[in-house]
């Protein structure tokens, strides 16, 4: 079973886009308050992301070291999302974080 750290930005964009909702669905759904973990996540608030124009966002990294990115998800989606840990586009706007700093080193 892999094991996530979850971080919600908190930043200016995304607490007035919805940080704090996003918080609240995930309390809900593991049991978690920010700051605290148990054996299958580690959750809390962090400053921001830098994708303030996606906001509100949410960092993934897996047991693997595998980071993803989720950006301005459905209210439903968002456990999908983070479980996803960046593997789709689909629900919730996940992306692969890696990829696109890979594109960044390509382009520049």
């Amino acid at each position: 079973m892999s094991t996530y750290t979850v971080r919600v930005c908190n930043g200016g964009p995304c607490s007035r886009s919805g940080a704090k909702r996003l918080m609240r669905i995930i309390k809900k759904a593991t049991g978690l308050k920010p700051g605290k973990k148990d054996a299958t996540m580690d959750l809390d608030f962090c400053s921001c992301l830098g994708y303030c124009s996606m906001s509100p966002n949410i960092e993934v990294q897996d047991s693997d070291g595998n980071v993803g990115m989720v950006f301005t998800p459905e209210d439903e989606n968002v456990m999908k999302a983070i479980y996803a840990g960046g593997e789709i586009q689909e629900e919730g706007n996940v992306i692969d974080a890696d990829s696109l700093f890979d594109d960044f080193l390509v382009d520049n």
